[in-house]
């Protein structure tokens, strides 16, 4: 399925069987940027974004806690 603004919300793969894997997809309203991904055991993955420029600052797993800071200011 899709968003308003055509970006995906949801993935169903082996939509017709015993299985299907859903993957969920959320997007920034802000920015319309990749704010979160739920794979199909409920793990998920955070991104933010500085603004204006919409560049990637801050990336976070749940299951490991992997974490990405904000780079260093340009010189």
């Amino acid at each position: 399925t899709y968003d308003s603004l055509g970006n995906v919300k949801k993935v169903i793969y082996l939509a017709n069987t015993a299985s299907p894997k859903t993957w969920l997809y959320s997007f920034d309203p802000g920015f319309d940027g990749l704010s979160a991904i739920t794979d199909p055991l409920s793990h998920s993955r955070s991104f933010t974004y500085s603004y204006p420029d919409g560049c990637l600052t801050r990336v976070v797993h749940d299951r490991s806690l992997m974490c990405m800071d904000p780079p260093l200011p340009r010189q």
